[in-house]
């Protein structure tokens, strides 16, 4: 078993999420990044090639910039595949966490969810903190 992750956006995002990953990390083997509406790409193209290169057993860990926007929706039937994750909304610790896992099981619903919830808890309103810590002295 392989686990791949797809990161796929309305135009450059994932690619700059993935340049930023490649900044933290020497081998990117394993992430793949699409870009929908970007002049001469073929976002269902991509995809298709992509999909037809992994195997049934791979694990596919998909993270899409919008939920409900068409990207998204157009990845939705991924959901329908064996060992397939599809995460919207995500941010980058997000991203990291999912590359540094190093465990060969497949990751299930729970494991997914606490890899969400942990990467929900680092969005925070820094002003606040400033605040807390007096910055300005």
């Amino acid at each position: 078993m392989n686990r791949y992750i797809v990161i796929a956006s309305h135009g450059p995002f994932a690619k700059g999420a993935y340049e930023s990953l490649k900044m933290f990390f020497s081998s990117l083997n394993n992430c793949k990044y699409f870009t929908a509406y970007v002049e001469d790409y073929n976002f269902e193209k991509e995809v298709d090639t992509f999909l037809e290169s992994i195997t049934s057993d791979d694990e596919l860990i998909v993270f899409t910039d919008l939920l409900g926007g068409s990207v998204n929706t157009q990845l939705l039937p991924l959901t329908n595949r064996d060992h397939t994750h599809i995460i919207s909304g995500f941010n980058f610790p997000l991203l990291v966490s999912t590359l540094v896992l190093s465990s060969e099981e497949y990751l299930s619903p729970v494991d997914i969810q606490l890899l969400i919830d942990e990467a929900k808890s680092g969005i925070c309103y820094v002003n606040i903190l400033a605040d807390d810590f007096n910055c300005d002295e």
